[in-house]
């Protein structure tokens, strides 16, 4: 596995790893689970987790839906046991390959990776109007914006209820983390898919034109983190979206952009 952007000093991978630790101590659980957005990625985690053979559990989000036959482009859930070597070993090797990439999503469940796999596969996809869509929570450029300001208060519940914590990197590459709220209860419950509106869906097109705009330099503020740039780039894209500019998001924000 190799990454051609800056990969983390053994400093950092060992204080990553240790915070991991920490979690599932504090949650009374000898594995964290992770995961994986492979969605354009250089290497694939597939062959090593197939050459890994029934030593670890993995789970493709991408099971019963037409995306499933794109293994390598899948969403992966993998549960990393505390005590075996090769888990850490990949796990080691697996922040090193994303690290500085929006791939890698931590979470601390008690819930049975069966049963984890089944709540996470339905809410991997929502309905829009007549239509069925991808809900790409996984990105972690998606995922906080997504729990925020995006979901309603009984759609957070579901990402909420299944887990003790949420964990990720954010844009400056500091973990981030999310409390949740599970109960025992839970296992008990079936969920149907999630229904979005028009503006969810357009909040979900101002993330993507958000990101977009962060990697031009013009709209780069080096003055403030990449989390706070994002954030204003957000809302711009949003306030664009709900004005009657006959522009471009891109015109509006260049515009207004020096006023805010």
């Amino acid at each position: 596995m190799n990454n051609t952007l800056k990969a983390p000093s053994k400093e950092i991978t060992t204080q990553w790893i240790n915070q991991l630790k920490l979690i599932s101590e504090k949650t009374h659980l000898d594995y964290i689970d992770i995961i994986i957005d492979q969605a354009g990625i250089e290497n694939p985690i597939v062959p090593a987790l197939i050459k890994m053979d029934n030593d670890i559990r993995w789970f493709s989000l991408f099971t019963n839906m037409p995306e499933e036959g794109f293994l390598e482009q899948a969403p992966l859930l993998i549960r990393i046991e505390w005590n075996k070597s090769t888990h850490l070993i990949l796990l080691e090797e697996l922040f090193e390959l994303l690290y500085s990439e929006p791939r890698l999503l931590i979470t601390s469940s008690p819930l049975s990776f069966n049963m984890l796999s089944t709540f996470l596969l339905s809410l991997a996809e929502v309905e829009w109007g007549f239509k069925s869509c991808l809900l790409r929570f996984y990105d972690t450029r998606v995922f906080p914006t997504l729990i925020k300001d995006i979901l309603t208060s009984e759609q957070q519940k579901r990402f909420t209820d299944i887990t003790f914590i949420w964990g990720w990197l954010d844009r400056d590459n500091d973990m981030s983390w999310l409390l949740g709220s599970y109960h025992p209860e839970i296992e008990d419950k079936s969920f149907s898919i999630i229904q979005f509106n028009d503006e969810q869906i357009n909040k979900i097109g101002c993330i993507s034109d958000a990101e977009e705009l962060r990697s031009y330099s013009e709209f780069n503020n080096t003055s403030i983190t990449q989390e706070e740039n994002f954030n204003r780039l957000y809302h711009l894209a949003i306030q664009a979206n709900n004005s009657d500019y006959l522009g471009t998001t891109e015109e509006y924000i260049r515009k207004h952009s020096f006023n805010n």
